[in-house]
């Protein structure tokens, strides 16, 4: 026969929480300067390369950087 399972005993743990602000201000401007270049490309490079042009691949970095905002200020902040 299956022996039953063992209990396990649980062990609180806590993250480090800390607010990098020199990542977080960083972040703030890598999201404007990718809005920008969503909103204002330079050139016609949508016309010349459509959907692989170079402003259209800022829209993940800025994604990206949204994230890390969110990361820095909320989770960081709510880990106790």
């Amino acid at each position: 026969m299956a022996e039953p399972p063992t209990e396990t005993k649980l062990v609180a743990m806590e993250l480090a929480s800390q607010y990098n602000l020199f990542e977080i201000f960083a972040a703030i401007l890598e999201s404007a300067y990718g809005v920008f270049e969503l909103y204002d490309p330079p050139g016609h490079q949508l016309d010349t390369y459509g959907y692989t042009a170079y402003a259209l691949t800022v829209l993940f970095r800025s994604l990206q950087c949204l994230w890390s905002i969110n990361w820095q200020l909320y989770v960081n902040g709510n880990t106790h």
